[in-house]
C-alpha cells in the first residue's frame, strides 16, 4: 500500500493535475479491491486504508469543475 501511495504522491507532485490524480487513485482502488477479492484477504488495516483512499478521491472529485470530473469513471 505504501508503494502505491508514494507513486500517487510522486505523480501529484510531478504533474499537479487533480483529475489525473483522481483517475490514478480510482484505478488503484479498483486494482486493490480486485486483489483483495482474488486472494480472500481479510486484513482489516489494508481494507481500511483502501476505504480511506476511496473517500479521499470522492472528495477530490467533488471539488473538480464539472467539465473535468465528467470523464472520471468511478466504479
Amino acid at each position: 500500500m505504501s508503494k502505491a501511495t508514494k507513486a500517487i504522491t510522486d505523480y501529484k507532485k510531478a504533474l499537479g493535475q487533480p483529475d489525473g490524480v483522481a483517475e490514478l487513485m480510482i484505478f488503484y482502488c479498483e486494482q486493490a479491491a480486485g486483489f483483495i477479492d482474488s486472494i480472500a484477504l481479510e486484513d482489516e488495516t489494508y481494507f481500511d486504508a483502501l476505504i480511506t483512499m476511496f473517500e479521499h478521491v470522492l472528495v477530490m472529485i467533488a471539488t473538480l469543475p464539472l467539465k473535468k470530473s465528467s470523464h472520471i469513471a468511478v466504479g
